[in-house]
């Protein structure tokens, strides 16, 4: 995992790839002159994510130094210089890059971002290890649990980017001023009656999944799970007061309320509900295919749907050609053009929206008798590459 996503980091911080010729001696001399921006207003965002990025490689990297050890703080220490040395290597390699700039700030967040991703091991890293080792050995409960951690974990990133943060009762004020803290239900001024209606079914919808997994992974009732939801949606809401360039609406709570009702209705109705039986059955599904995957056909339509809004398709070749070509762009370099924010929202909108697609493929294919079930899993992998590659293929012709 720490390879994986070291690999991931270098590559998204050299993105788009357009390479410039320059002198090593030129090199040298503009890394040892680059600047260092302090943190204030105007690097919030910057450096937010610099630190966020070098976390999740920090804690993997204690993990595999330290799990099952003792004095895991060793590996947090000994790992500090690497964070130092493999962030100066990128910000010397964007050199080589034109449209990415270099700093010394860069350096220090995200060697920060490491140091916190190894404390958050130290934390975290033995409940972590109990729950891999559950999820390996193929304990159903532990699977939903973790699908219901790491959902949450992807709603918290989601919710709280590009981390802005300001506790400047003065920030705070002109954002209560510019109405971005709405505490009235239904208070928020739509454009129209079609943007409220697909807003508010988005802000039902993301929370579906909380409410299923929960149902799957805990004994508890439905009551229980409605409310847990409620308030991790309304710590997230009060967490939004301090992100600058987010809103804080009381509503979004009776969303999250609404679609953690739904998802533990839809655990009960299709069998997946904890019991004293499936807490540590390995069978993932109840088995009943059909069901499935026409569950999992009606919900593909959904992300075209969701992302070819407002359905303005234009067809000009004047207009297509330059978004065609993004299209065949390196993967993420249309997002180097964007700020941090429609950037990361854009992607775990599109991850978070294709979890249920996913989980749904999944009950298909572990449900098909087993003399079909290679060739399902191919149906299962060819469907869900088509839905992605024509929802944003179409994206192409909407402006």
């Amino acid at each position: 995992l720490a390879l994986l996503y070291a690999a991931f980091a270098i590559y998204g911080s050299l993105v788009p790839w357009q390479w410039h010729a320059l002198g090593w001696d030129a090199a040298v001399a503009r890394f040892w002159s680059m600047p260092y921006t302090p943190f204030g207003p105007g690097s919030r965002v910057d450096w937010g994510v610099n630190v966020l990025l070098f976390v999740p490689l920090g804690f993997a990297a204690v993990g595999a130094l330290a799990a099952g050890r003792r004095h895991a703080w060793l590996a947090v220490l000994l790992l500090a210089p690497l964070w130092t040395l493999l962030s100066g290597a990128i910000e010397f390699a964007q050199l080589w890059f034109p449209p990415r700039t270099t700093g010394l700030h860069d350096i220090v967040a995200e060697t920060l971002g490491g140091v916190l991703g190894g404390l958050l091991w130290l934390v975290m890293g033995a409940a972590f290890t109990r729950h891999a080792l559950a999820w390996a050995g193929g304990q159903r409960a532990a699977r939903w649990g973790a699908l219901l951690a790491l959902y949450a974990l992807g709603l918290a990133v989601f919710q709280l980017m590009p981390l802005d943060l300001s506790a400047s009762l003065a920030d705070l004020y002109t954002k209560w001023r510019e109405g971005r803290v709405n505490l009235l239900p239904f208070g928020y001024a739509y454009k129209s009656a079609t943007d409220a209606a697909i807003d508010l079914a988005l802000d039902v919808a993301i929370w579906v999944p909380m409410g299923l997994f929960a149902a799957a992974a805990r004994r508890a009732s439905a009551a229980r799970i409605v409310l847990g939801v409620a308030l991790f949606a309304a710590l997230l809401e009060a967490a939004q007061l301090l992100v600058m360039s987010r809103h804080t609406d009381v509503t979004d709570v009776i969303m999250a309320a609404l679609g953690a009702a739904l998802g533990v209705w839809m655990a009960r109705a299709l069998g997946l509900a904890w019991n004293e039986q499936s807490a540590t059955n390995h069978a993932a599904f109840p088995r009943r295919p059909l069901l499935w995957w026409a569950l999992a056909l009606l919900y593909a339509p959904v992300l075209p749907a969701v992302f070819w809004f407002p359905y303005e398709f234009v067809f000009d070749p004047v207009f297509v050609r330059p978004r065609l070509e993004a299209f065949w762009s390196l993967p993420m370099s249309s997002l180097f053009f964007g700020d941090e924010l429609h950037a990361a929202s854009a992607m775990l909108k599109k991850l978070m929206l294709a979890v249920p697609l996913g989980a749904l493929l999944a009950a298909a294919v572990l449900s098909t008798p087993a003399p079909w079930r290679r060739a399902a899993g191919w149906v299962a992998v060819l469907l869900a590459l088509g839905v992605a590659a024509a929802t944003d293929f179409g994206k192409v012709f909407v402006p």
